[in-house]
């Protein structure tokens, strides 16, 4: 791939399910894809939409995959008209206002890593047929082979992160 090389694409990434569930994905309505490559540092954005399909608030989990040298350096959760920006707190703190915030009937949202390279955002109350958008911003490293820079995307959640 060139250098200041812009890429955007409609790919399938990423995975919803209902919290406390198994195996219940969530479709994904919308998924665009716009990676920067300046020299050797890709900056890539990710932005997805969902609905909440079912007749009932439900709290909803938003796995997404990077690669081992990827860095997460943001994310904004818009649920209609309310931007949600992601901010920096220590674990334990983040989790116990999220969890009041759910309990509390309150929409909420905790992003924390799951895996080395699998992150999930939890979001709490999220009402029937309302939209949300995410926007997710990360840097990676390429990849220098035969010559070239290599730039791989992660494409979607595969059976390893279960």
């Amino acid at each position: 791939m060139n250098l200041n090389t812009e890429l955007t694409k409609i790919v399938p990434i990423g995975w919803l399910e209902l919290v406390g569930e198994v195996n219940s994905p969530l479709p994904l309505t919308h998924t665009s894809v716009t990676a920067r490559v300046i020299g050797s540092l890709a900056q890539v954005s990710v932005e997805q939409h969902f609905t909440n399909p079912l007749q009932k608030p439900a709290e909803i989990a938003y796995l997404f995959p990077l690669s081992d040298k990827a860095l997460l350096v943001g994310f904004e959760l818009k649920i209609g008209s309310r931007v949600i920006r992601g901010d920096v707190q220590e674990l334990e703190k983040a989790r116990q206002e999220y969890e009041e915030a759910r309990s509390g009937g309150k929409q909420a949202a905790l992003l924390e890593a799951r895996q080395t390279n699998l992150f999930s955002i939890q979001i709490a109350n999220v009402r029937p047929a309302e939209e949300i958008h995410t926007l997710l911003t990360f840097q990676d490293v390429l990849t220098f082979r035969d010559g070239e820079d290599e730039f791989v995307f992660p494409m979607g959640i595969t059976p390893k992160y279960h």
